[in-house]
Protein backbone atom coordinates (compact mmCIF):
# COMPACT_ATOMS: atom_id res chain seq x y z
CA UNK A 1 0.00 0.00 0.00
CA UNK A 2 1.25 3.54 -0.82
CA UNK A 3 1.81 6.25 2.26
CA UNK A 4 2.40 9.86 2.24
CA UNK A 5 5.07 10.64 4.50
CA UNK A 6 4.41 14.36 5.78
CA UNK A 7 7.01 16.84 7.12
CA UNK A 8 6.26 16.52 10.58
CA UNK A 9 7.10 12.51 10.31
CA UNK A 10 3.46 11.13 10.48
CA UNK A 11 2.75 8.59 7.73
CA UNK A 12 -0.74 8.29 6.28
CA UNK A 13 -2.05 5.05 4.08
CA UNK A 14 -3.36 6.18 0.58
CA UNK A 15 -4.90 4.23 -2.05
CA UNK A 16 -4.85 5.00 -6.14
CA UNK A 17 -7.93 6.73 -7.14
CA UNK A 18 -7.68 5.47 -10.85
CA UNK A 19 -9.73 1.78 -12.03
CA UNK A 20 -6.30 0.73 -13.13
CA UNK A 21 -4.79 1.04 -9.54
CA UNK A 22 -2.78 3.94 -10.58
CA UNK A 23 -2.47 7.51 -9.12
CA UNK A 24 -4.59 9.93 -11.37
CA UNK A 25 -1.94 13.06 -11.97
CA UNK A 26 -3.79 15.59 -10.65
CA UNK A 27 -3.95 13.19 -7.35
CA UNK A 28 -0.03 13.15 -7.30
CA UNK A 29 0.02 16.61 -7.92
CA UNK A 30 -2.10 17.30 -4.87
CA UNK A 31 -0.21 15.17 -2.63
CA UNK A 32 2.90 16.87 -2.86
CA UNK A 33 1.75 20.31 -3.77
CA UNK A 34 2.41 20.73 -6.82
CA UNK A 35 4.40 19.46 -10.33
CA UNK A 36 6.14 16.53 -9.69
CA UNK A 37 9.44 14.11 -9.71
CA UNK A 38 9.56 10.62 -9.31
CA UNK A 39 12.31 9.00 -7.38
CA UNK A 40 13.28 5.35 -8.56
CA UNK A 41 14.15 3.55 -5.60
CA UNK A 42 16.58 0.57 -5.75
CA UNK A 43 14.10 -2.44 -4.98
CA UNK A 44 10.39 -1.50 -6.96
CA UNK A 45 9.16 1.15 -5.12
CA UNK A 46 9.23 4.90 -5.76
CA UNK A 47 9.15 8.36 -4.34
CA UNK A 48 6.85 11.04 -5.67
CA UNK A 49 8.03 14.61 -4.75
CA UNK A 50 7.13 18.18 -5.13
CA UNK A 51 9.85 19.03 -7.96
CA UNK A 52 10.78 22.35 -6.90
CA UNK A 53 10.28 22.10 -3.52
CA UNK A 54 13.99 22.90 -2.81
CA UNK A 55 13.53 26.33 -4.58
CA UNK A 56 9.69 26.86 -2.85
CA UNK A 57 11.24 26.51 0.54
CA UNK A 58 9.08 23.22 1.87
CA UNK A 59 10.29 21.91 4.82
CA UNK A 60 12.60 19.12 5.12
CA UNK A 61 11.33 15.44 5.26
CA UNK A 62 13.34 13.95 7.23
CA UNK A 63 11.77 10.73 7.56
CA UNK A 64 11.32 10.26 4.01
CA UNK A 65 15.40 11.55 3.14
CA UNK A 66 16.53 8.51 5.41
CA UNK A 67 13.93 6.18 3.70
CA UNK A 68 15.80 6.96 -0.04
CA UNK A 69 19.02 6.97 1.50
CA UNK A 70 18.80 3.61 2.89
CA UNK A 71 21.29 1.48 1.70
CA UNK A 72 22.34 4.29 -1.01
CA UNK A 73 25.80 5.21 -2.14
CA UNK A 74 27.08 8.65 -3.49
CA UNK A 75 25.47 11.82 -2.83
CA UNK A 76 22.40 11.65 -0.68
CA UNK A 77 18.87 12.55 -1.05
CA UNK A 78 17.39 15.79 0.95
CA UNK A 79 14.08 15.55 0.34
CA UNK A 80 11.53 18.31 1.08
CA UNK A 81 7.47 18.82 1.48
CA UNK A 82 5.29 15.36 1.37
CA UNK A 83 6.32 12.60 -0.31
CA UNK A 84 4.10 9.62 -1.47
CA UNK A 85 6.21 6.26 -1.22
CA UNK A 86 4.97 3.52 -3.81
CA UNK A 87 4.96 1.07 -6.11
CA UNK A 88 6.54 1.72 -9.55
CA UNK A 89 3.16 0.07 -10.98
CA UNK A 90 0.91 2.62 -8.91
CA UNK A 91 2.51 5.50 -10.86
CA UNK A 92 3.58 3.76 -14.06
CA UNK A 93 0.22 2.73 -16.34
CA UNK A 94 0.77 -0.44 -17.58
Amino acid sequence: MAEIIRTDGTVKPVSPTAKDGTFEMAHLQGIVGGYFAIIYLDDDRVMVVHESGHLEGLDHNEVASEMANEGRDGVPYTLVGNVLYCTRAEVEPQ
